[in-house]
């Protein structure tokens, strides 16, 4: 129903009721709402009473019409826009201008009739009270922030207002609780009042705040509305920082920039006002750092990015702190964050490439050991794939192989190392360089070290053992055997050293021998109770049937040397009898610890004139054994053609072991003609030569004519003297019964090189006793034999290459060896041994042999190889010597050298020289 409707229905309800009642149809207003009020105002009123009437009217055109006109007077003042409202209630309007006094009130309703209600309406002096308000609330509260909301009530008006009370609404999303609310308060007029509510931000989002209030103007007493104002506030979040650092080393290097990345954020709602972030890192530079960032609205992050440079070792932790303060409430804010940072040593490398020294002809090992001298780890380190850089040195080097070793990762602290193989082929220095190279895994820097070699000396001469038995032994003959070096035997005549051909791995090996027991020939005279086998050969002064003695009661040093017989090596020691009566010489083929020999039976072949052995060699698969002897028969050359295999052989003479009768000849023998006068008569020296047996001791030289010649008294034509027909001097002789040296011999030792035989010559150097010197033969042969057409030295070939002169104090010579590149002519020498050799495989002098760093030997100055006495002035004598050439080709002359008649006695030293 309209609001239209609704009038027009009261209408014609009051209509009926006043038909009904028309004697009491007058109105009877009795009173105004305001009662009171001011007169410079236009003050609409309601009046009420009763009787306020409307009537029917017939239109012209038909029908009827309902007539609520209504008049009503204060005084004698008509009002205007009278407005009926029902019959008890008019709306009116009274004008501004009315005096101050208290009006009458009269109303006409539509049926013409008045009714008054006297003194209905006072009109006082001045002007009403006039309010308005405005909210000051702050826009934002953070959640549980207290916050005050201001209301300024002003009055404008003439009059005070009364009692004037506000109230606050609160209402949306979010929630205010309240805590505090303001009391009622006058307002005079043309003042202002404050009225504040104190609220706790109770819930998240927006909250409307609605004001609605009222007072009562002072001088009417009319209640006075509150004009409605409003505001809204949202609640949020308090700002909040958080530090997080986004990016920075754990691990870094002194030295090394550290750049670290802090991210602050304002993880509230409200804004973070003045922000400012500070770094601190104790161990680097600079230790701290910071930076304005400024405001930061809810929700906003920035991200900072500071620099430092690690300065100091160690862990130390990088604080990340951040202040600010909550726009909205003011509260201090403050954030912070760690993280530990170790510093540490940079990756270093320290290199060091080391060369053996001294070096030997051959292949070497060159290492390269790196050490990462720093903390942190040293990525992919590896040296160049390329040889290493040959330095300053003058021995001649050539790349074999390398680098082995993988790039490795060293850890601070640990090492690698890499190696290459190189081959030397001359004597002298030798010095390298390398560079390796890796990556610090922290900072990413390249790393390298680039370290020289030690000088590496490639000597003359190398000293593999001195001493080697341990013992003072004074001499040992050095042979080769199954590819190592034998030295032997030692000074009891009980065992042997072994080594490597470079020195290495040297272990004693005991002798076991055995003892004969077949009636053929003799048997073993040792009656030792535990034997076989007999652990020693002999020594001088041991006793008669002991174990110190040998299977025949040896007692004195003989020979010890290796052949090849019948394709395979044999190992031959003979022992002493300086008393007479040798009847055995011991061979094997074997190995082991202790090592087995076998004897062989030569009773038959040699005679009590027999003392020891001098001398040995192989000449196709012919073994030939010299023995000294003193007596008619002396010396006692043997031939050999069958070695034991079992523990030994009882020969049955001109079976296997033959004498060869040397006795005989001429100048060799003690019964040739000439005879050889010497009282112990040897056989210096055999060799293999142009397919003939060449035999040398004091009284001369001989020759076989055949290649298997048989004994000098059945068949001298299968003899020659080749004696040097421009021999000069007498060849110096002995006495000795055993333990014989070279210098005791006139020929120690021949040697072939180049198509000739040469030979070393012991003489005296005046008459026939007294001063020893050395001189140096060489046979080159100008006719072939007339049996074979091989050639063969006649005593018109030799040639006189070295003299006997004594120069620089040499005594006798007792070296002569060759191999396929030199001739090795050695001398004994109060003051050093010295070594010279020759390239020359036909020399006419000293002169063409060399000594210390090439030196001519003979001239001012000129020590030998390695130095006099190889660098050692008590090594006077050589003892033994021998060339051998090892598995992989490479040559070596090996030597025994010491003074076994010093006092006290040089034990034996063992020396290399390569080529």
């Amino acid at each position: 129903m309209t609001r239209a409707t609704t009038s027009v229905l009261a209408a014609a309800l009051a209509l009926a009721a006043c038909s009904r009642n028309h004697a009491r149809d007058a109105p009877r207003p009795h009173s105004i709402e305001p009662a009171v009020a001011y007169g410079t105002v236009a003050t609409p009123i309601v009046i009420r009473g009763d009787g306020f009437c409307v009537r029917g009217v017939q239109l012209a055109s038909g029908g009827s019409t309902v007539d609520t006109h209504q008049r009503a007077w204060l005084g004698g003042l008509e009002l205007g826009d009278v407005t009926w409202i029902d019959v008890q209630t008019l709306r009116a309007v009274v004008p501004a201008g009315l005096a101050p006094r208290t009006y009458d009130l009269t109303v006409e309703n539509a049926l013409g009739d008045r009714g008054t209600a006297p003194g209905a309406y006072r009109v006082v002096v001045g002007s009403p009270a006039v309010l308005h308000a405005s909210i000051e609330a702050p826009p934002v509260a953070n959640l549980g922030q207290l916050s005050s909301v201001s209301v300024m009530v002003a009055n404008d008006g003439g009059a005070t207002a009364l009692g004037v009370a506000c109230e606050l609404s609160a209402t949306g999303a979010g929630a205010l609780a309240l805590s505090s609310a303001p009391p009622p308060a006058d307002v005079p007029a043309g003042s202002a009042r404050t009225f504040t509510w104190t609220f706790q931000a109770a819930a998240l989002g927006d909250v409307a705040l609605t004001l609605q209030g009222a007072g009562v103007d002072g001088g009417t007493g009319a209640e006075i509305a509150l004009p409605a104002a409003g505001a809204t506030v949202s609640v949020v979040r308090p700002a909040a920082l958080d530090v997080r650092i986004l990016s920075a080393p754990t691990l870094v290097n002194v030295g090394q920039a550290i750049d670290v990345t802090v991210r602050l954020e304002n993880t509230g709602d409200s804004t973070a006002a003045g922000a400012s972030l500070a770094l601190a890192l104790p161990n680097a530079v600079p230790k701290t750092a910071a930076v304005a960032v400024g405001t930061l609205a809810g929700g906003a992050r920035q991200d900072v990015t500071l620099s430092f440079t690690a300065a100091a070792l160690g862990v130390a932790s990088l604080s990340a702190s951040a202040m600010a303060t909550d726009a909205t409430d003011g509260t201090a804010l403050a954030a912070s964050t760690s993280s530990p940072i170790q510093v540490q040593q940079p990756a270093a490398l320290s290199a060091t490439l080391s060369l053996p020294t001294p070096l030997a002809i051959g292949d070497f090992t060159a290492t390269l050991t790196v050490v990462n001298t720093g903390d942190a780890t040293a990525r992919v380190v590896a040296p160049p794939d390329a040889p290493l850089t040959l330095e300053a040195g003058t021995a001649a080097v050539a790349f074999v192989s390398g680098p082995a070793g993988a790039p490795v990762d060293l850890q601070g602290g640990q090492q690698a190392a890499f190696t290459w193989t190189y081959h030397v082929s001359s004597v002298g220095t030798v010095q390298m360089s390398a560079t390796v190279s890796g990556t610090d895994a922290t900072s990413g820097a390249a790393l390298s070290a680039s370290p020289t070699s030690n000088v590496a000396l490639v000597p003359e001469v190398v000293q593999l053992a001195s001493d080697p038995f341990a013992d003072g032994t004074p001499f040992s003959y050095v042979t080769e055997y199954q590819g190592q070096l034998w030295l032997g035997p030692r000074v009891d005549g009980a065992a042997a050293v072994s080594m490597g051909l470079d020195g290495s791995g040297a272990q004693t090996v005991p002798f076991a021998f055995p003892k004969d027991v077949v009636s053929s020939g003799v048997k073993s005279a040792n009656t030792w109770a535990p034997a076989p086998p007999f652990p020693s050969i002999g020594n001088i002064g041991c006793a008669t049937n002991t174990s110190a003695c040998g299977p025949d009661n040896e007692n004195g040093r003989g020979f010890f040397s290796s052949v090849t017989f019948g394709g395979t090596e044999w190992l031959v020691a003979v022992g002493a009898k300086p008393g007479g009566n040798l009847h055995y010489a011991y061979v094997t083929p074997d190995g082991g610890s202790p090592l087995p020999f076998r004897y062989l039976d030569l009773s038959q072949q040699l005679s009590g004139e027999t003392r020891t052995a001098s001398s040995i060699a192989g000449v196709a698969d012919r073994l030939y054994l010299g023995f000294p002897g003193k007596g008619g028969q002396s010396p006692f050359l043997l031939v050999v053609t069958s070695l034991p295999s079992g523990s030994g052989l009882d020969p049955i003479d001109g079976t296997y072991a033959t004498s060869l009768e040397i006795g005989s000849m001429p100048y060799l023998g003690a019964s040739g003609t000439p005879k050889n006068g010497s009282g112990v008569i040897l056989v210096d020296a055999l060799a293999g030569f142009s397919n003939r047996l060449y035999v040398a001791n004091n009284g001369g030289f001989a020759r076989s004519t055949k290649a298997q010649p048989l004994p000098y008294t059945s068949s001298p034509s299968d003899w020659t003297t080749c004696t040097p027909a421009a021999i000069v001097k007498t060849g110096i002789t002995t006495m000795k019964l055993s333990d014989l040296v070279p210098a005791d011999k006139a020929v120690p030792q021949m040697a072939i090189v180049g198509g000739r035989l040469l030979a070393i010559r012991n003489v005296y150097l005046s008459g026939t006793s007294g001063a020893v010197g050395g001189q140096l033969w060489s046979c080159t042969p100008t006719a072939l034999d007339a049996a074979d057409a091989w050639p063969q030295c006649a005593t018109s070939d030799w040639t006189l290459v070295v003299p006997d002169d004594g120069a620089d104090g040499r005594g006798a010579a007792t070296v002569l060896v060759a191999s396929a590149r030199y001739l090795y002519l050695g001398f004994d020498r109060v003051g050093g041994i010295r070594m010279f050799r020759t390239a020359n495989p036909n020399p006419s002098s000293l002169a063409d042999f060399t000594g210390q760093g090439g030196c001519i030997a003979g001239s001012t100055g000129c020590q030998g190889m390695g130095g006099d006495g190889f660098g050692d002035t008590a090594n006077a004598r050589f003892l033994d010597a021998r060339v051998v050439t090892d598995r992989q080709g490479s040559t070596a002359v090996y030597v025994s050298v010491g003074d076994p008649v010093a006092t006290p006695p040089v034990p034996v030293r063992v020396y290399r020289i390569p080529e």
